[in-house]
């Protein structure tokens, strides 16, 4: 019985969070959410679909993780700009490209003093450098942010790449139960 009460506080609170993130992209239709919303959509095939994306803040350039709607069932990473796409991952877009990636997911609901925290990731390697591609949600501090997280393995020096929350779309949570995907524990 408390174990089923700690499930449904878990899902009540995975709900409110989408719901609290997805509010501002609902409702916001000013010129330049449209704007990002084209230029995130424009860095996708016709036989993609976006399941994650967002500009940076710094170069406005875009972020999306894809998943093709058509056979080979493939996941790509992929930044840049929509005429010019810089950095795609992985080169060959086939089945094997789900076991490349990792998973993250930490939900912890809201116990006694202890803030809710909500960190969702996708993270994988290329050369000598990791990956994360995030999106997380802090109800002690009441932030939701996103971006990139590289690591260069050698130096183990880490950039973050922040993402503009604003021009987000999509969410990883239809990831979560992929079995396709490696996870991180």
């Amino acid at each position: 019985m408390i174990k089923s009460f700690k499930y449904f506080l878990i899902i009540l609170l995975i709900c409110s969070l989408n719901i609290i993130s997805s509010r501002g992209e609902k409702n916001n239709t000013n010129k330049k959410s449209k704007k990002n919303l084209i230029s995130l959509k424009d860095m996708v095939e016709d036989n993609e679909e976006i399941i994650f994306g967002f500009k940076t803040i710094k170069s406005g350039k875009c972020l999306v993780i894809c998943v093709s709607s058509t056979t080979p069932e493939y996941i790509i990473y992929k930044y840049g700009k929509p005429d010019k796409i810089e950095f795609e991952y992985p080169k060959n877009k086939t089945e094997k490209s789900w076991s490349k990636f990792k998973y993250y997911c930490m939900i912890r609901p809201i116990q006694d003093d202890v803030p809710a925290i909500d960190e969702k990731s996708l993270s994988f390697n290329s050369g000598n450098y990791t990956y994360k591609v995030y999106e997380e949600f802090d109800n002690d501090k009441n932030i939701f942010i996103c971006g990139i997280r590289v690591k260069n393995n050698k130096t183990e020096k880490t950039t973050d790449i922040k993402g503009d929350w604003k021009s987000k779309i999509g969410s990883f949570d239809s990831l979560k139960f992929d079995d396709r995907l490696d996870y991180l524990e």
